[in-house]
């Protein structure tokens, strides 16, 4: 299971219907990869994009 985010991938994708035939975007979160790419494929997705954890503006502002 992931971390609470219910778009990580991590578990059991509910929304199977809408993500069939399709590109699942996922956000990083605890588990592996692997995890999220089999979990996406058990819903018949065709693909998956892992996306990063948005940032704060305070910490892109001390990365300048």
């Amino acid at each position: 299971a992931g971390t609470g985010d219910l778009n990580d991938g991590c578990g059991v994708v509910t929304n199977a219907a809408a993500v069939a035939g399709k590109i699942a975007l996922v956000n990083r979160g605890t588990c592996t990869f692997t995890s999220k790419v089999k979990n996406a494929q058990n819903a018949g997705a065709v693909g998956v994009v892992t996306r990063a954890r948005q940032r704060s503006a305070t910490a892109l502002a001390r990365r300048r």
